[in-house]
């Protein structure tokens, strides 16, 4: 059952009829499971084609529902996604109204159980989710206090009841930024982002790892690591046995206004073990945005991040390392002249390395489309694909059963 308003959809209700629900199965085609309204029009196609894939559902609006004189205001963009230990879909997404909430879905995805506005909470991307011993949703993200924009964790209960929210106390003058969060064997939260300080030209940039523990709603500031030059900054984190992992940038030492993608790892106790594991030329998409995932998978470390191309505009990256922090590979993915970002990497079914993101349409384009790619572990390029009706993708999953995936886009083309 698909149970929906057009408030939460950002639609009108002379357009609620035109709203399909479409199935990519991982065998290839697409089906319209909708069950009522007008039939699928003839100009959707299979969008995947026939690259290796995740069966993918898609809420889109049939071409008939619009007009010139009809604008259509959809929500704001999804943020993060997962889904609990029972099957429930939870997600961070901006909703109508201009606020950010946690909603929680039944196992289908499309039977909203419950919504939880985050007081405070801002739109901007890096949000990620977790779950504490209690079954306790644990969404992280940006909270936006009256001195600016600070790292913080939300906790929710079950039934949808936002439980406690407490943010990272910033220093006079700085401002901290969450990107990802991963747990440890025992339950707590390890959170990467950026701490900025200074204004202007004077503006830096450092590393910040910090600590959550659902026990006591305590999140402190674990490690720091600065640079020269613009600084450094962590995207994505993953934690081992008994280490941290961070990815992220790092001002390059021969040339400081450059970025290098950096590679870090951590003791428990926040002491750094070894890093920065450097490769040259991390790049920006044209929009701005840079961002770096890492995902630790039977002992092997993986990382997709985007860095400069030939062209000059960004190619995906894709990274390897020994448990120990070797680098084995080092291969890129190019998108024929347009900017490639990974916003997500998760390991999908036979161990496949999956990766979200977002595709320029063309190499002089600002416009956005979906990207996935899709990686074997030893790190053979299996295939990408991209969907031109939707816009980004912030964050993937892979749902249960494990041979059955699925791929949530972050925002409604």
């Amino acid at each position: 059952n698909i149970q929906y308003s057009a408030a939460d959809l950002g639609i009108t209700p002379a357009q609620e009829p035109y709203l399909r629900l479409l199935h990519f199965p991982n065998t290839g085609g697409v089906v319209d499971v909708t069950q009522s309204g007008p039939p699928l029009p003839s100009a959707y196609a299979d969008i995947f084609g026939t690259v290796p894939r995740l069966s993918v559902f898609a809420l889109a609006l049939s071409s008939e529902a619009f007009s010139a004189s009809s604008a259509v205001s959809p929500g704001g963009p999804g943020l993060a996604i997962k889904a609990d230990a029972s099957g429930n879909i939870w997600e961070v997404a901006e909703a109508t109204g201009n606020f950010v909430a946690l909603s929680r879905y039944a196992s289908d995805g499309t039977t909203r159980v419950s919504q939880t506005p985050l007081p405070g909470a801002s739109s901007q991307n890096g949000w990620s989710i977790d779950f504490d011993s209690q079954g306790n949703a644990l969404a992280v993200g940006i909270s936006s206090g009256s001195l600016g924009a600070s790292a913080g964790v939300y906790q929710v209960s079950p039934q949808g009841v936002l439980l406690s929210e407490v943010s990272y106390p910033n220093a006079a003058q700085t401002q901290s930024f969450a990107a990802d969060s991963a747990q440890d064997a025992l339950g707590n939260l390890w959170i990467a982002g950026q701490i900025q300080s200074g204004t202007g030209s004077s503006t830096k940039y450092a590393l910040g790892l910090w600590k959550y523990a659902p026990s006591n709603n305590s999140l402190i500031l674990a490690a720091q690591y600065s640079a020269t030059g613009l600084g450094a900054g962590g995207f994505g984190v993953a934690t081992a046995s008994s280490s941290i992992w961070a990815a992220g940038y790092e001002s390059d030492p021969q040339s400081p206004q450059n970025l290098d993608f950096a590679l870090w790892e951590f003791s428990l106790a926040g002491n750094l073990i070894r890093g920065p594991l450097l490769s040259p030329a991390f790049s920006s998409f044209p929009n701005g945005a840079l961002n770096a995932k890492i995902l630790i998978s039977s002992g092997t470390i993986y990382a997709a991040a985007d860095v400069a191309g030939l062209s000059g505009a960004a190619n995906l990256e894709f990274l390897r390392w020994t448990p120990s922090g070797v680098l084995t590979q080092e291969t890129w993915s190019s998108a024929s002249g347009a900017a490639a970002v990974p916003n997500a990497i998760e390991t999908g079914p036979a161990g496949n390395i999956e990766i979200a993101g977002a595709v320029q349409t063309s190499s002089n384009s600002f416009n956005e489309n979906l990207g996935i790619w899709n990686y074997s572990p030893g790190g053979n390029f299996n295939g990408a694909a991209t969907d031109p009706n939707a816009s980004i993708a912030s964050d993937v999953f892979v749902g249960v059963p494990a041979s059955e995936g699925c791929i949530k886009e972050a925002r409604i083309g």
